[in-house]
This record gives structure tokens, sequence and C-alpha cells, in this order.
């Protein structure tokens, strides 16, 4: 029994192993748990691109349209970049609805406009029919701005798709990253007297 005392207590034994093993395990935590904190705070200084949850207005009457509205803010401390703004369609089927054609007023013009094809999957909402693609938006802390999308579609289809918003924080535009809607679904329902091709 003495021969296992005088190890355990010894300079070779596990006391003084566990001792070594303490101190290591105490000196990482203080170098780590600083560094934790730095990150946390500096990631609550960075910029955060939020938006509200899109919503659709019904299909007008008189036409296959709609508007996709959303509200785009910065919440956090450095500038937001809003790169792009993109409408991903997720699936696309010829529409079941049939409704009576109502003749109305001419649409009001809104800010943006998209125009759905069964054959595309991907649609820069800001981009321009003529001349070069539009500038980047710039969001400092609080700002925010509103979206209106005129949602077009010549055949009737319905449509599910999710909203990207590519942005980058001001202070570091080699990260960029993308914020995405939950699905939204809009028919676009054939007219009565409308040709089919089924």
């Amino acid at each position: 029994m003495a021969d296992v005392l005088d190890f355990l207590t010894s300079t070779t034994g596990v006391v003084p192993a566990l001792v070594v093993l303490v101190g290591l395990v105490a000196a990482v935590v203080g170098v780590v748990r600083p560094s934790l904190s730095d990150r946390r705070t500096r990631r609550e200084s960075r910029a955060a691109l939020v938006f509200s949850e899109p919503w659709l207005t019904d299909v007008a009457t008189w036409s296959r349209s709609c508007e996709l509205r959303f509200m785009v803010s910065n919440s956090g401390k450095s500038t937001v970049i809003l790169r792009a703004v993109r409408l991903v369609v997720l699936n696309r089927e010829p529409s079941r609805s049939l409704r009576q054609t109502e003749p109305a007023a001419p649409v009001v013009v809104h800010k943006h406009r998209v125009e759905l094809r069964p054959d595309r999957d991907e649609y820069d909402i800001r981009s321009r029919m003529f001349g070069g693609s539009a500038q980047p938006l710039s969001y400092a802390q609080g700002e925010t701005e509103a979206f209106i999308v005129k949602l077009v579609s010549r055949e009737p289809y319905r449509y599910e798709f999710r909203l990207d918003l590519e942005w980058f924080d001001a202070t570091t535009p080699a990260r960029a990253q993308v914020a995405s809607s939950d699905p939204l679904t809009v028919d676009f329902p054939a007219h009565e007297g409308d040709q089919t091709t089924n």
C-alpha cells in the first residue's frame, strides 16, 4: 500500500498528471472563452438583413396578374448591401381553375414586374427590360424599403416559388449571404374562351 501511495504522490504519478491536465484545461478555457466572446460581440455588431413574410394579393379577375409584397430592413449596426432579389420557381403546373372574365379598369403600374413563364425557373426581380442591371441597394441601420412586384402570367399556370435576397455586410463584402422566404403559391386560372392545349 505504501508503494501505491508513493507512486500517486511522486512527481511521475497520477496526481501530478491530473494537476498538469487541470492546468492545461484552465489555460485553454482562458484563451478560448475571450475569443468566443469577441466573436459574439462582432457578430452582434454586424449588419443583419431581415425581410417581412411576403404576401400575395388575389389574382385580378380581369387579367392574370397579382402583386407580391414584402419589406426589407437592416436590423444590424453596419450597412447592408442588397445585391439581388430573385424569385425562384419551385414547381409549376397548368391551372385547374376556371373563372368568368370580368372587364375592369387598367392595372396601376407598380415598382417591379415579373412575367412568369412555364419554361423559366429564376427571375431577377430588379432587372430592367431595357438597359443595364440595377445597382445594389444600400440600407443603413434601421432603414426599410417596401417592394411591390406585379406577377403576370400569359398562360394559365399555378406557380410555387420563394424569394431569395442576396446581400452582404458592407464591412465584409466577400461574405455574401442569402435570406429565403417560405414557399408561396399563386394560381393564374384559365379564363372562359381560352384555347386549351391539353
